[in-house]
């Protein structure tokens, strides 16, 4: 089988790009023929490992904030509303495969080929029903918490949770004093790092007496918030006890560091960071 994946960025750090890079090599080490089409390029390189056998490609070789910040009104006016259906054309001229399954929204199968089947994989919780979904003739939901939003919208829903390529063999040491989050550091927090910042600011005025004290918040990852996230925690007077870690790809090491795991998101899907 062919099967074509697209995401908006590869080569960002996310839970999105992540679950790509896992179902790709799934995928081409089953035996079928697998494309990933990224539609920006924000960096040279990509965070997370692929099979050789995958063949990746990039629509724009920039990414998505430098590309919209180009020209003028008619360029902001193309972005918003048209610059989607440029995308489904080159999409519907460029590929032929048995299945699509998109991972964005930014392609949408305006434009189908009549033997491909288009899948939808919904990586974020519901809030209101997108019509553009009715494109597609798969959604894809990630836990059943959500399935019955989505059923009176869409004839044909399925479940398939997140995964792991493979399962961890070693366990944590819980004596050391860690607590981990990771995310990425987009613009308007959904991962909900300032309140997080906010918490442990409670947690060390309540605790700061206490002989056995010593803790430390480490939150790993990269994006536009980090230097302000650096600002808020040097102003109250918490640079010693919670720590910025750059994204790295040895992540589970990070969590071998850790006795405690800090989820503080907004909303999300089924995270890969707690899987």
């Amino acid at each position: 089988m062919k099967i074509l994946l697209t995401i908006g960025d590869m080569s960002i750090t996310g839970g999105a790009e992540r679950v790509v890079a896992n179902l790709a090599n799934m995928f081409v080490q089953n035996g079928h023929n697998v494309q990933i089409l990224s539609f920006f390029r924000a960096n040279a390189s990509i965070p997370y490992a692929l099979d050789e056998r995958v063949n990746l490609a990039y629509m724009y070789e920039q990414g998505e904030g430098a590309l919209k910040a180009q020209g003028g009104a008619f360029k902001r006016f193309y972005m918003k509303n048209l610059f989607k259906f440029f995308v489904s054309l080159r999409v519907w001229r460029a590929y032929q495969a048995d299945c699509v399954i998109a991972n964005d929204w930014i392609y949408t199968p305006f434009f189908k080929h009549k033997r491909t089947h288009y899948v939808k994989v919904l990586h974020l919780n519901f809030s209101r029903y997108n019509k553009r979904n009715n494109y597609f003739d798969t959604l894809v939901l990630l836990s059943h918490a959500e399935i019955s939003h989505y059923t009176p919208h869409h004839k044909n829903v399925c479940i398939i949770p997140n995964f792991l390529p493979t399962l961890p063999t070693q366990t944590t040491d819980y004596t050391q004093k860690i607590v981990l989050s990771v995310g990425r550091m987009d613009s308007g927090d959904q991962k909900g790092f300032f309140r997080l910042i906010d918490i442990w600011e409670m947690v060390v005025k309540q605790t700061q007496t206490d002989s056995q004290n010593g803790w430390q918040l480490h939150i790993v990852g990269d994006g536009v918030l980090r230097q302000e996230l650096q600002k808020t925690i040097q102003s109250k007077g918490l640079q010693d006890s919670i720590i910025l870690k750059p994204f790295t790809k040895d992540i589970e090491q990070e969590y071998l560091n850790a006795s405690i795991y800090a989820m503080s998101s907004y909303y999300e899907g089924l995270p890969m960071v707690l899987i």
